[in-house]
């Protein structure tokens, strides 16, 4: 529900979300020249395409009943282009009733059934009554009988019925999720079954992926800076990062999600924050990859085609040792010499790839780069940071296709020419797949670390700790966690966020971790606050208002492991009333995340509520 012209000029659109539903079976945005027209409209590619798109946009309500949208027709309008881009038949409605909504899902499902991958996006109002979501036609009446709702409104389960793709169904929904009343029922028992009107939860029955533009209960912006007045923050990113191939899903919506945050601090506190909902088997990408794979020509690179399913290659014995124990030059500095590549790496610094986490720097990079551009970089340059940049998208398939072997002859030639982040990423490489070279990796964690390098002091600081755990010699013992210490205090002095909580949680040092993160968490930076949400599990104290606060600004941030303890406080009632519906919903969140601890997903099993169930 959009709220009167509040916040300066920046339009809050009542909490709104907006969700992608996955089902396996870069320009930047700008404002229409004009009001996009009522109805009808296509865009893209030839009708016999296998990736079909319905986008609604409903913001022409009366502003009696239902406060307008300004920027719904807009996001549809620019979203339009960005998803023919991507290859998409688009087909756009804009302020459509309840009967012309019916009709375009019928339409879109015999349009679909034969596509490879479809997608919707709604814009507009929306809500939720006993269990079941709703969306809100520009002609629903602002009172309704119980009995009333399926005649005047729009079944979420309807909408996400239209899309019947053979491989991908994908939702985008832009709908309310403030607090506020949002339809009014007639015959309404507020200590009935049903309960009372809400904001829209997450859909029951689907097997996908689910992204919310924020969690339920926050508000979302109609407009930000710089599309102030012209376009959702959330559409913005939406069509920032569309047009970028090879991000995956997975780091598309973290990406997004990080964008719509930065967009919306300066506005409001907290910031916005999109969160995700669901898994999906298949890799999806909404730009494909470019169709050039990774061919790197250093030694021992040839037939790295098939690397998945081999053994990695041992290190190219041109590697030089004696070069490994410095950066032979700056981050970047090697591109100067190409004019057309002069601004390719600029702001990778050493302190901002020693905090900032890899995916993030990849998706900037390719925002602004090409992979050919990128390669010529490591390649014809041999620039360090280029090397390292593109072993880690080869190890890990992002922007380009995953091939180990090429994954590590880069990093092998960054870490050659003595770059800590090179030296720490092969040292993972090996770690991850080649354990024969344990004690090679823990040199290359050694080696960065001795470079000032926090990610590394971070890391090898956690492997010392680990020994200890399993050395029985006292003195052993605290010589390795004053080392481990020693490292953690120096990164964290750099600003490396789990250095602070390794202070607390390994160290004892509860006082300095907290008052590092908390300072962290000031700023607006919620991964502060989700160390500190861990740190209060690590020391039992989840009850406790410090946690309260915390790890729902955490879990709201889309951390996996405080949307977990944010379901176990909610289950088990530690500081907040016990509740089965709210457990539910942020144990969903948490089940989302690939990356959630394999224990942690094992215990949330007996917290998520059977379909259909509405304790």
């Amino acid at each position: 529900m959009r709220k009167a012209k509040s916040l300066g000029r920046y339009l809050l659109a009542g909490a709104a979300l907006a969700m992608i539903a996955i089902v396996p079976s870069g320009a930047s945005a700008q404002a229409p020249a004009t009001k996009p027209s009522a109805g009808r409209k296509e865009c893209g590619a030839a009708a016999q395409t296998q990736r079909v798109a319905l986008l609604i946009g409903n913001g022409g309500y009366d502003g009696a009943d239902w406060d307008g949208l300004d920027n719904a027709a807009n996001d549809v309008e620019r979203l339009c282009d960005v998803f023919a881009q991507a290859g998409f038949r688009v087909i756009r409605l804009v302020d459509v009733n309840a009967a012309a909504a019916r009709r375009a899902f019928d339409e879109f499902a015999s349009l679909s059934a034969s596509a490879d991958t479809a997608l919707i996006y709604y814009a507009g109002h929306g809500f939720e009554f006993g269990g079941e979501n709703y969306l809100v036609p520009v002609d629903a009446p602002r009172y309704a009988s119980k009995n009333g709702l399926a005649e005047h409104f729009l079944p979420l389960d309807a909408l996400m019925g239209a899309a019947r793709a053979k491989r991908f169904n994908l939702f985008f929904l832009d709908a309310c999720r403030s607090f506020d009343a949002v339809v009014e029922l007639t015959d309404l028992d507020p200590g009935g079954r049903d309960g009372s009107v809400g904001t829209i939860g997450l859909p029951r029955g689907g097997k996908g992926v689910v992204f919310y533009s924020t969690v339920k209960g926050s508000p979302a912006l109609d407009d930000a800076p710089p599309e102030a007045d012209a376009i959702s923050p959330f559409a913005a990113a939406i069509a920032k990062y569309s047009a970028t191939p090879g991000l995956e899903l997975d780091q598309y919506l973290k990406i997004v999600a990080r964008d719509v945050e930065e967009r919306t601090r300066p506005v409001i506190d907290p910031a916005q924050y999109p969160v995700r909902y669901g898994q999906f088997r298949e890799d999806f990408f909404l730009m494909p990859l470019a169709s050039q794979a990774l061919a790197p020509q250093p030694q021992g690179a040839a037939g790295a085609a098939d690397a998945q399913n081999r053994t990695p290659p041992t290190r190219p014995a041109a590697a030089p040792r004696a070069r490994t124990g410095a950066i032979r030059s700056a981050p970047g500095a090697l591109l100067m010499a190409m004019p057309q590549t002069v601004n390719l790496l600029a702001g990778f610094t050493l302190d901002r790839l020693g905090t900032e986490d890899e995916p993030y720097l990849v998706a900037d990079l390719l925002t602004r780069a090409s992979v050919p551009a990128l390669v010529s970089a490591a390649q014809a340059n041999n620039d360090p940071v280029a090397q390292y940049l593109l072993g880690y998208m080869a190890e890990f398939g992002v922007g380009v296709p995953k091939d180990l072997a090429a994954a590590r002859t880069w990093l092998e030639k960054s870490a050659a020419q003595g770059h800590p982040a090179g030296q720490l990423e092969l040292g993972y490489f090996l770690r991850a797949h080649a354990p024969a070279e344990a004690a090679r990796a823990r040199e290359l964690y050694e080696l960065a670390a001795a470079q000032d390098y926090a990610k590394a002091k971070s890391h090898l600081g956690d492997l010392l700790i680990v020994e200890a755990r399993g050395e029985r010699d006292p003195a052993k013992v605290a010589a390795l966690k004053q080392r481990a210490r020693s490292l953690f205090e120096q990164a964290a002095a750099k600003g490396h966020p789990f250095a602070m909580f390794a202070l607390g949680a390994h160290i004892g040092e509860t006082g300095t971790a907290t008052a590092m993160l908390d300072a962290l968490a000031a700023k607006g930076n919620r991964e502060g606050d989700h160390w500190l949400c861990e740190l209060a599990y690590f020391r039992n104290e989840l009850a406790g208002a410090a946690a309260e606060r915390h790890c729902t600004r955490g879990a709201s941030g889309g951390f996996a492991g405080s949307q977990f303890l944010q379901a176990r406080r909610f289950a088990d009632g530690l500081g907040v009333p016990r509740s089965p519906r709210e457990a539910d919903y942020w144990a969903r969140l948490a089940l989302s995340h690939k990356e959630l601890d394999p224990g942690r997903r094992a215990l949330l099993a007996s917290i998520v509520l059977p379909e259909r169930a509405t304790p």
